[in-house]
Protein backbone atom coordinates (compact mmCIF):
# COMPACT_ATOMS: atom_id res chain seq x y z
CA UNK A 1 0.00 0.00 0.00
CA UNK A 2 1.18 3.34 -0.97
CA UNK A 3 2.65 6.05 1.68
CA UNK A 4 2.64 2.55 4.69
CA UNK A 5 5.53 0.63 5.75
CA UNK A 6 5.56 -3.09 6.41
CA UNK A 7 6.74 -4.41 10.02
CA UNK A 8 6.62 -7.54 11.65
CA UNK A 9 4.57 -7.99 14.71
CA UNK A 10 7.30 -9.56 16.84
CA UNK A 11 7.54 -11.86 19.18
CA UNK A 12 7.20 -9.96 22.51
CA UNK A 13 3.75 -8.20 20.76
CA UNK A 14 2.28 -11.84 20.23
CA UNK A 15 1.31 -12.65 23.76
CA UNK A 16 -0.72 -15.61 22.26
CA UNK A 17 -3.01 -16.56 25.02
CA UNK A 18 -4.57 -13.04 24.10
CA UNK A 19 -3.75 -12.34 20.95
CA UNK A 20 -7.13 -12.41 19.54
CA UNK A 21 -8.31 -9.72 22.19
CA UNK A 22 -9.23 -6.20 21.12
CA UNK A 23 -9.44 -4.30 23.94
CA UNK A 24 -11.08 -1.04 25.43
CA UNK A 25 -9.83 1.60 27.57
CA UNK A 26 -12.49 4.70 28.86
CA UNK A 27 -11.63 7.95 30.71
CA UNK A 28 -14.13 10.23 31.84
CA UNK A 29 -12.86 13.79 32.33
CA UNK A 30 -15.00 16.72 34.17
CA UNK A 31 -15.87 19.47 31.87
CA UNK A 32 -16.67 20.20 27.79
CA UNK A 33 -14.00 20.01 25.42
CA UNK A 34 -14.48 21.64 21.64
CA UNK A 35 -15.02 18.78 19.08
CA UNK A 36 -12.61 20.53 16.75
CA UNK A 37 -9.90 21.09 19.29
CA UNK A 38 -10.03 17.06 19.89
CA UNK A 39 -10.11 16.44 15.69
CA UNK A 40 -7.28 18.95 15.69
CA UNK A 41 -5.56 16.87 18.30
CA UNK A 42 -6.24 13.34 17.20
CA UNK A 43 -4.42 14.48 13.79
CA UNK A 44 -1.50 16.11 15.35
CA UNK A 45 -0.98 13.10 17.49
CA UNK A 46 -1.38 11.01 14.72
CA UNK A 47 1.52 13.08 12.89
CA UNK A 48 3.51 12.41 15.84
CA UNK A 49 2.78 8.51 16.02
CA UNK A 50 2.00 7.32 13.09
CA UNK A 51 1.87 3.57 14.32
CA UNK A 52 -2.07 5.36 15.36
CA UNK A 53 -2.95 4.63 12.29
CA UNK A 54 -1.73 1.56 12.02
CA UNK A 55 -4.20 -1.43 9.62
CA UNK A 56 -2.91 -5.46 10.00
CA UNK A 57 -2.03 -7.75 7.24
CA UNK A 58 -1.29 -11.33 6.37
CA UNK A 59 1.91 -11.89 4.40
CA UNK A 60 -0.43 -14.60 2.70
CA UNK A 61 -3.65 -15.92 2.86
CA UNK A 62 -2.48 -18.85 4.94
CA UNK A 63 -0.15 -17.67 7.30
CA UNK A 64 -0.88 -17.19 10.26
CA UNK A 65 1.51 -14.60 11.04
CA UNK A 66 1.11 -10.84 11.42
CA UNK A 67 2.13 -7.77 10.14
CA UNK A 68 1.60 -4.13 10.19
CA UNK A 69 1.13 -1.61 7.92
CA UNK A 70 2.31 2.00 9.16
CA UNK A 71 2.27 4.87 7.67
CA UNK A 72 4.18 7.79 7.30
CA UNK A 73 3.66 10.98 9.18
CA UNK A 74 2.41 12.68 6.47
CA UNK A 75 -0.06 10.57 5.90
CA UNK A 76 -1.09 9.33 9.45
CA UNK A 77 -4.56 9.38 10.97
CA UNK A 78 -6.44 8.02 14.05
CA UNK A 79 -9.54 7.18 13.17
CA UNK A 80 -11.96 9.27 15.67
CA UNK A 81 -16.06 8.94 15.60
CA UNK A 82 -17.94 11.07 18.23
CA UNK A 83 -21.58 11.10 20.43
CA UNK A 84 -23.13 14.54 21.25
CA UNK A 85 -25.68 14.54 23.63
CA UNK A 86 -26.90 17.51 25.89
CA UNK A 87 -27.29 15.28 28.82
CA UNK A 88 -24.86 15.61 32.03
CA UNK A 89 -22.79 12.54 32.86
CA UNK A 90 -25.25 11.14 35.74
CA UNK A 91 -28.36 11.57 33.12
CA UNK A 92 -26.80 9.10 30.65
CA UNK A 93 -23.85 6.84 32.72
CA UNK A 94 -24.75 4.98 35.99
CA UNK A 95 -21.09 5.72 37.88
CA UNK A 96 -19.59 4.33 41.47
CA UNK A 97 -20.79 4.79 44.34
CA UNK A 98 -18.51 6.18 47.19
CA UNK A 99 -19.53 4.04 50.24
CA UNK A 100 -17.74 3.54 53.34
CA UNK A 101 -17.11 0.09 53.02
CA UNK A 102 -15.85 -2.30 50.49
CA UNK A 103 -18.98 -2.65 48.26
CA UNK A 104 -19.68 -4.86 45.30
CA UNK A 105 -21.75 -2.65 42.46
CA UNK A 106 -23.05 -4.11 39.29
CA UNK A 107 -23.36 -1.18 37.01
CA UNK A 108 -25.23 -1.25 33.65
CA UNK A 109 -22.80 0.84 31.00
CA UNK A 110 -24.40 2.95 28.20
CA UNK A 111 -22.41 1.43 25.39
CA UNK A 112 -23.29 4.56 22.84
CA UNK A 113 -20.81 6.40 25.21
CA UNK A 114 -17.80 4.10 24.42
CA UNK A 115 -18.27 2.74 20.83
CA UNK A 116 -19.89 3.80 17.68
CA UNK A 117 -19.97 -0.06 16.56
CA UNK A 118 -19.58 -3.30 17.70
CA UNK A 119 -15.91 -4.50 18.48
CA UNK A 120 -14.46 -5.85 15.07
CA UNK A 121 -12.30 -9.27 15.64
CA UNK A 122 -8.70 -9.24 14.42
CA UNK A 123 -9.75 -11.09 11.55
CA UNK A 124 -12.33 -8.27 10.47
CA UNK A 125 -9.98 -5.85 10.48
CA UNK A 126 -7.25 -7.77 8.31
CA UNK A 127 -10.28 -8.31 5.84
CA UNK A 128 -11.65 -4.86 5.77
CA UNK A 129 -8.43 -3.25 6.33
CA UNK A 130 -9.90 -0.94 8.67
CA UNK A 131 -7.88 1.67 11.09
CA UNK A 132 -6.23 -1.26 14.23
CA UNK A 133 -6.80 2.11 16.90
CA UNK A 134 -9.73 3.99 17.02
CA UNK A 135 -10.82 7.01 19.60
CA UNK A 136 -14.61 7.60 20.40
CA UNK A 137 -15.24 10.58 21.80
CA UNK A 138 -18.99 11.28 23.76
CA UNK A 139 -19.14 14.78 24.41
CA UNK A 140 -21.93 15.81 27.14
CA UNK A 141 -23.21 18.43 28.78
CA UNK A 142 -20.66 18.60 32.06
CA UNK A 143 -18.05 15.80 31.06
CA UNK A 144 -15.81 14.43 28.04
CA UNK A 145 -15.53 10.42 27.59
CA UNK A 146 -12.96 9.46 25.36
CA UNK A 147 -12.51 5.39 24.55
CA UNK A 148 -9.92 4.04 23.05
CA UNK A 149 -10.10 0.67 21.35
CA UNK A 150 -6.71 -1.17 19.87
CA UNK A 151 -5.79 -4.95 19.39
CA UNK A 152 -3.93 -6.34 22.30
CA UNK A 153 -1.36 -7.75 19.89
CA UNK A 154 -0.34 -4.20 18.89
CA UNK A 155 -0.45 -2.62 22.04
CA UNK A 156 -1.17 -3.08 26.14
CA UNK A 157 -3.12 -0.65 28.49
CA UNK A 158 0.14 1.17 29.44
CA UNK A 159 0.47 2.20 25.56
CA UNK A 160 -3.27 2.82 26.00
CA UNK A 161 -2.23 5.25 28.82
CA UNK A 162 0.64 7.08 27.02
CA UNK A 163 -1.80 7.66 23.56
CA UNK A 164 -4.52 9.74 26.45
CA UNK A 165 -1.92 11.54 27.96
CA UNK A 166 -0.48 12.42 25.02
CA UNK A 167 -3.84 13.40 23.35
CA UNK A 168 -4.03 15.40 26.29
CA UNK A 169 -0.63 17.19 26.18
CA UNK A 170 -1.25 18.25 22.95
CA UNK A 171 -4.67 19.41 23.78
CA UNK A 172 -2.79 21.51 26.67
CA UNK A 173 -0.30 23.19 23.59
CA UNK A 174 2.69 20.66 24.86
CA UNK A 175 4.70 18.88 22.89
CA UNK A 176 4.19 14.86 23.17
CA UNK A 177 7.05 12.73 23.46
CA UNK A 178 9.23 10.88 20.65
CA UNK A 179 8.20 7.55 20.11
CA UNK A 180 10.89 4.84 20.56
CA UNK A 181 11.24 3.31 17.02
CA UNK A 182 14.01 0.76 17.65
CA UNK A 183 13.18 -2.96 19.07
CA UNK A 184 13.69 -2.75 22.99
CA UNK A 185 13.21 -6.46 22.87
CA UNK A 186 15.96 -7.64 20.14
CA UNK A 187 18.30 -6.11 22.53
CA UNK A 188 17.38 -7.55 25.56
CA UNK A 189 16.82 -10.96 24.10
CA UNK A 190 20.46 -10.75 23.22
CA UNK A 191 21.75 -9.93 26.19
CA UNK A 192 20.33 -13.34 27.87
CA UNK A 193 22.01 -16.30 28.73
CA UNK A 194 20.51 -18.94 26.81
CA UNK A 195 19.36 -22.06 28.72
CA UNK A 196 18.09 -25.20 27.20
CA UNK A 197 16.44 -26.19 30.23
CA UNK A 198 14.55 -22.69 30.31
CA UNK A 199 11.16 -22.84 32.25
CA UNK A 200 9.01 -20.60 33.72
CA UNK A 201 6.97 -20.70 36.93
CA UNK A 202 3.27 -21.55 35.47
CA UNK A 203 3.80 -20.78 31.62
CA UNK A 204 3.43 -23.51 29.13
CA UNK A 205 2.06 -24.23 25.72
CA UNK A 206 -1.03 -25.25 24.68
CA UNK A 207 -1.80 -28.14 22.70
CA UNK A 208 -5.32 -29.36 21.44
CA UNK A 209 -5.81 -31.59 24.32
CA UNK A 210 -5.29 -28.36 26.95
CA UNK A 211 -7.81 -26.64 24.45
CA UNK A 212 -10.31 -29.51 25.70
CA UNK A 213 -9.42 -29.20 29.09
CA UNK A 214 -10.10 -25.57 29.19
CA UNK A 215 -13.23 -25.82 27.17
CA UNK A 216 -14.56 -28.77 29.95
CA UNK A 217 -13.61 -26.85 33.23
CA UNK A 218 -15.22 -23.29 31.42
CA UNK A 219 -18.47 -25.51 31.35
CA UNK A 220 -17.77 -26.51 35.03
CA UNK A 221 -17.27 -23.33 35.88
CA UNK A 222 -20.68 -22.09 34.10
CA UNK A 223 -22.43 -25.09 35.61
CA UNK A 224 -21.85 -23.58 39.00
CA UNK A 225 -21.20 -19.96 38.91
CA UNK A 226 -23.36 -18.77 36.43
CA UNK A 227 -22.15 -16.64 33.31
CA UNK A 228 -19.77 -14.02 33.69
CA UNK A 229 -21.01 -10.72 34.61
CA UNK A 230 -19.32 -7.26 34.99
CA UNK A 231 -18.98 -5.59 38.60
CA UNK A 232 -17.13 -2.66 40.16
CA UNK A 233 -15.63 -3.44 43.85
CA UNK A 234 -15.21 -0.20 45.28
CA UNK A 235 -12.07 0.55 47.84
CA UNK A 236 -13.15 3.61 50.72
CA UNK A 237 -9.18 5.10 51.55
CA UNK A 238 -10.25 4.23 54.96
CA UNK A 239 -10.58 0.50 53.74
CA UNK A 240 -7.19 0.17 52.26
CA UNK A 241 -5.81 2.06 55.51
CA UNK A 242 -7.33 -0.66 57.72
CA UNK A 243 -6.71 -3.61 55.41
CA UNK A 244 -2.92 -2.49 55.35
CA UNK A 245 -2.68 -2.28 59.23
CA UNK A 246 -4.56 -5.72 59.63
CA UNK A 247 -2.04 -7.64 56.86
CA UNK A 248 0.70 -5.95 58.47
CA UNK A 249 -0.75 -7.29 62.53
CA UNK A 250 -1.25 -10.52 61.02
CA UNK A 251 1.81 -11.01 59.52
CA UNK A 252 3.91 -9.88 62.46
CA UNK A 253 1.62 -12.25 64.97
CA UNK A 254 3.12 -15.42 62.62
CA UNK A 255 6.79 -14.06 62.81
CA UNK A 256 6.78 -13.07 58.81
CA UNK A 257 8.82 -9.72 57.65
CA UNK A 258 7.64 -7.64 54.92
CA UNK A 259 9.27 -4.42 54.13
CA UNK A 260 6.37 -2.73 53.19
CA UNK A 261 2.86 -3.50 51.55
CA UNK A 262 1.39 -1.84 49.47
CA UNK A 263 -2.46 -0.33 48.41
CA UNK A 264 -2.18 -2.52 45.24
CA UNK A 265 -0.99 -5.62 47.73
CA UNK A 266 -3.60 -5.31 49.70
CA UNK A 267 -6.52 -5.05 47.37
CA UNK A 268 -5.15 -8.05 45.41
CA UNK A 269 -4.90 -9.80 48.24
CA UNK A 270 -8.09 -9.17 48.64
CA UNK A 271 -9.74 -9.76 45.74
CA UNK A 272 -7.59 -13.54 45.75
CA UNK A 273 -8.81 -14.30 49.18
CA UNK A 274 -12.65 -13.30 47.95
CA UNK A 275 -12.58 -14.59 44.72
CA UNK A 276 -11.27 -18.27 45.48
CA UNK A 277 -11.11 -19.04 49.39
CA UNK A 278 -15.11 -18.58 49.34
CA UNK A 279 -15.64 -21.13 46.90
CA UNK A 280 -17.47 -24.00 48.30
CA UNK A 281 -18.15 -26.26 45.53
CA UNK A 282 -14.39 -27.61 45.03
CA UNK A 283 -12.00 -26.94 47.69
CA UNK A 284 -9.21 -28.75 46.46
CA UNK A 285 -9.20 -26.69 42.69
CA UNK A 286 -6.29 -25.03 42.27
CA UNK A 287 -5.68 -21.33 40.74
CA UNK A 288 -2.85 -18.76 40.59
CA UNK A 289 -1.93 -15.21 41.20
CA UNK A 290 -0.84 -13.14 37.85
CA UNK A 291 0.77 -9.95 38.61
CA UNK A 292 1.42 -7.59 35.35
CA UNK A 293 4.32 -5.56 35.46
CA UNK A 294 5.10 -3.10 32.91
CA UNK A 295 8.85 -3.42 31.80
CA UNK A 296 8.81 0.41 30.60
CA UNK A 297 9.51 1.06 34.42
CA UNK A 298 12.09 -2.03 35.67
CA UNK A 299 14.50 -1.65 32.24
CA UNK A 300 15.31 2.07 32.23
CA UNK A 301 17.84 1.19 29.93
CA UNK A 302 15.72 -0.46 27.09
CA UNK A 303 12.79 1.78 27.57
CA UNK A 304 14.14 5.85 28.09
CA UNK A 305 11.72 7.88 29.79
CA UNK A 306 11.93 10.68 27.81
CA UNK A 307 10.73 7.91 24.72
CA UNK A 308 7.12 6.74 24.73
CA UNK A 309 6.88 2.87 23.87
CA UNK A 310 3.44 2.27 22.14
CA UNK A 311 3.54 -1.63 21.79
CA UNK A 312 3.50 -3.98 24.64
CA UNK A 313 5.43 -4.33 27.23
CA UNK A 314 3.83 -5.96 30.17
CA UNK A 315 5.63 -9.21 31.72
CA UNK A 316 3.29 -11.38 33.64
CA UNK A 317 4.52 -13.00 36.76
CA UNK A 318 2.70 -15.97 38.21
CA UNK A 319 2.67 -17.52 41.69
CA UNK A 320 2.81 -21.50 42.50
CA UNK A 321 -0.60 -22.80 42.38
CA UNK A 322 -2.80 -23.16 45.64
CA UNK A 323 -5.92 -24.67 46.28
CA UNK A 324 -9.11 -22.81 47.31
CA UNK A 325 -8.79 -24.48 50.84
CA UNK A 326 -5.23 -23.07 51.23
CA UNK A 327 -6.72 -19.61 50.19
CA UNK A 328 -9.29 -19.86 52.24
CA UNK A 329 -6.90 -20.74 55.86
CA UNK A 330 -4.19 -18.18 54.87
CA UNK A 331 -4.57 -14.53 56.43
CA UNK A 332 -5.00 -11.57 54.57
CA UNK A 333 -1.35 -10.38 55.75
CA UNK A 334 0.02 -14.13 54.14
CA UNK A 335 -1.85 -13.73 50.36
CA UNK A 336 -0.43 -10.03 50.49
CA UNK A 337 3.06 -11.03 51.67
CA UNK A 338 2.89 -13.15 48.73
CA UNK A 339 1.94 -10.04 46.32
CA UNK A 340 4.74 -8.47 47.57
CA UNK A 341 6.99 -11.04 47.08
CA UNK A 342 5.99 -11.76 43.72
CA UNK A 343 6.64 -7.58 42.50
CA UNK A 344 9.89 -7.81 43.73
CA UNK A 345 11.25 -11.19 42.10
CA UNK A 346 9.31 -10.20 38.58
CA UNK A 347 11.10 -6.82 39.06
CA UNK A 348 14.69 -8.89 39.07
CA UNK A 349 16.57 -7.97 35.50
CA UNK A 350 17.27 -11.59 35.63
CA UNK A 351 13.31 -12.93 35.98
CA UNK A 352 12.97 -10.36 33.33
CA UNK A 353 15.32 -11.94 31.03
CA UNK A 354 14.52 -15.30 31.39
CA UNK A 355 10.97 -14.17 30.48
CA UNK A 356 11.68 -12.44 27.54
CA UNK A 357 14.16 -15.84 26.48
CA UNK A 358 11.51 -18.08 27.24
CA UNK A 359 9.00 -16.23 25.12
CA UNK A 360 11.34 -15.94 22.53
CA UNK A 361 11.93 -19.48 22.63
CA UNK A 362 8.02 -20.33 22.16
CA UNK A 363 7.87 -18.01 19.39
CA UNK A 364 4.76 -19.28 17.40
CA UNK A 365 2.87 -21.41 19.91
CA UNK A 366 0.33 -20.49 22.20
CA UNK A 367 1.51 -19.80 25.66
CA UNK A 368 -0.49 -19.17 28.53
CA UNK A 369 0.66 -18.40 31.54
CA UNK A 370 -1.14 -21.51 33.51
CA UNK A 371 -1.82 -24.99 32.92
CA UNK A 372 -5.30 -25.89 31.54
CA UNK A 373 -7.88 -26.01 34.21
CA UNK A 374 -6.50 -23.91 36.57
CA UNK A 375 -8.36 -20.70 37.22
CA UNK A 376 -6.68 -16.99 37.74
CA UNK A 377 -6.88 -13.78 38.93
CA UNK A 378 -4.86 -11.21 36.68
CA UNK A 379 -4.09 -7.80 38.79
Amino acid sequence: MEHFRVEPVYTMDTHSGGAHLTLTIGFIFSGVIERAKIESAAKVLAGKWPILGTRLRRPSSDSPALEALIPDAKHASLATTFYVTSKGIHQVESLPTRTSTITTQRLSRNTKLYFDRTQPTIEELISSQSPAFRLHVSCLADSTIFTFSFPHVLMDASGAGSVMRGLISVLEGKEPLDELQEDPWTKLVNTAHPRTDLSLRGWTTYGPCDFMTSAETECMDLEHDGPISQRTVYFPPTEITRLKDQAMAELGALGLEVPFLSSGDVVVAWLYKHFYGDEQYDPERTSRLIYVLDARKRLADAFPPNKVYLKNGYILNVTSKYANCKIRDMTLGEIARLVRELVVEGSKPDTVLDHLQWKHDHAGEVQVPVPAGERVLCE
